[in-house]
């Protein structure tokens, strides 16, 4: 060893991050792993030091109580114990750091249990992503307040008679909306343009009604000028493909 070297500061003190993770790689010392698991300013040298601590109720107790979100996110990242990752998913006060959490959990009690509770959509929606259970996106389809929720659970189910109660009776409109387009019954759809009060799902109830009648109707004595017009042109396309099918 030169003289230099002797006095040189070891890689994982280096100034530059991508140098701290390759001295992490060759480091073995739990405490300083666990020193720059916490501090490092680096959020890639910080998750490389995680990754090669050995006693994993440091990670959990990072995970839960290290004041800084950022490192807490590593500390998730790491952690694959379900019963930790459910008390993370639950209580943290990040929702970033609860989606995190929420990649680990398969109990789909849990997961529910999130879905229906948890303050922010963003977390709500992903928990229920991740749910199979029938009667449980039933519920979350027709009740769940943010509408892009609800669709995604649409997603998964195939009922007429869902989307028709989610078409009429859901706060939001967009989610109304969205059940239309799974609708096929045409009286409905066109009882629909008539008596829905947002002039959107009106406009998606006249875009699926392929009933040539029923369209003429709504084009003549809609009170809405919209509705009418998006009733003719729905009735003049139908006539363009027809022409050009023949064509």
């Amino acid at each position: 060893m030169g003289l230099f070297d002797r006095f040189s500061k070891p890689k994982w003190e280096h100034k530059k991050p991508e140098v701290r993770i390759e001295g992490i790689k060759e480091l073995d010392d739990q405490e300083i792993l666990i020193d720059i698991a916490k501090n490092d300013p680096d959020f890639d040298v910080r998750l490389e030091a995680m990754k090669k601590i050995s006693d994993k109720s440091v990670l959990v107790d990072i995970a839960k109580n290290h004041p800084n979100y950022e490192v807490r996110f590593n500390a998730v990242q790491c952690i694959t114990d379900e019963s930790v990752s459910e008390d993370i998913a639950k209580n943290d006060s990040s929702w970033e750091i609860r989606i995190m959490a929420l990649s680990h959990i398969t109990d789909e009690s849990v997961l529910m249990d999130i879905a229906k509770n948890d303050s922010h959509d963003n977390v709500r929606g992903n928990a229920a992503s991740k749910v199979t259970d029938e009667s449980f996106l039933r519920d979350i389809a027709k009740n769940d307040s943010n509408w892009k929720i609800s669709a995604n659970a649409m997603d998964k189910l195939d009922d007429e008679d869902l989307f028709k109660d989610i078409a009429i009776n859901h706060s939001e409109s967009f989610a109304r909306g969205v059940a239309m387009e799974r609708i096929t019954d045409q009286s409905f759809l066109s009882e629909i343009a008539y008596t829905e009060p947002d002039e959107m799902v009106c406009a998606v109830a006249v875009s699926h009604i392929t009933d040539d009648s029923l369209l003429k109707d709504i084009s003549q004595n809609h009170p809405s000028s919209t509705i009418r017009m998006t009733a003719e042109n729905k009735m003049n396309s139908k006539v363009m493909k027809i022409t050009v099918s023949r064509d």
